[in-house]
């Protein structure tokens, strides 16, 4: 007895399976004190703090090898902080990453939180301010203390 059918296949080449590293979030500490509020890309470049949906694109962001936020929605952008700003940028093709794409994490305070940021050539940093939906950048010295709304977990 022989058997065969056919069927079709869609692969969607742009899923976060196939970028090679895992998508994480960047949930506000400060606003998630009743629910999770995860970074979210909403289009033209721009970014809000957003209730956070398990497994979404637009919530979702690759660190790649030059220490970029890369968004899964659109792997051209990444998040960066220029003109004191938080955007999604489209000039993060190259290998070489300006400072205002490059991101660290540190911990402040000995707890689980941690303060994301951006370095500027003078040694202060750009940190993200995450105490309202449309978040803005705070200008910090290196040695400053660091307010609680530039708390994050990933």
């Amino acid at each position: 007895m022989r058997y065969s059918d056919q069927f079709t296949v869609t692969v969607d080449w742009n899923s976060p399976w196939f970028l090679g590293a895992d998508a994480v979030t960047i949930k506000s500490t400060y606003l998630s004190q009743k629910n999770p509020q995860c970074l979210t890309a909403v289009g033209n470049g721009r970014v809000q703090f957003k209730d956070c949906v398990d497994g979404s694109k637009i919530q979702s962001f690759i660190y790649d090898q030059e220490k970029r936020y890369r968004s899964v929605a659109n792997i051209n952008q990444c998040l960066e902080t220029a003109n004191g700003q938080l955007t999604l940028s489209s000039g993060c093709e190259d290998n070489f990453a300006q400072n205002t794409q490059i991101w660290y994490w540190q911990e402040p305070n000995g707890f689980a939180n941690d303060v994301l940021y951006t370095v500027n050539h003078d040694r202060t940093i750009n940190a993200i301010d995450a105490s309202t939906s449309e978040p803005s950048v705070l200008l910090l010295g290196d040695l400053e203390d660091k307010p609680d709304r530039v708390l994050y977990t990933s």
